[in-house]
């Protein structure tokens, strides 16, 4: 049986996230699964 490798990024659409998942792919190190809501829901307190 052939073992790969799975990576896992959440906020994988984020600035951070997202050149994470390019880098994983560059090196071909395995399968990347990136997850991400795409909420734009923000809290009110936030605005005060």
């Amino acid at each position: 049986m052939v073992e790969s490798n799975v990576y896992l990024v959440t906020g994988g659409a984020g600035f951070i996230g997202s050149h994470l998942v390019d880098r994983l792919l560059q090196l071909n190190l395995g399968d990347v699964i990136l997850l991400d809501n795409f909420n734009d829901y923000y809290s009110p307190l936030i605005k005060q």
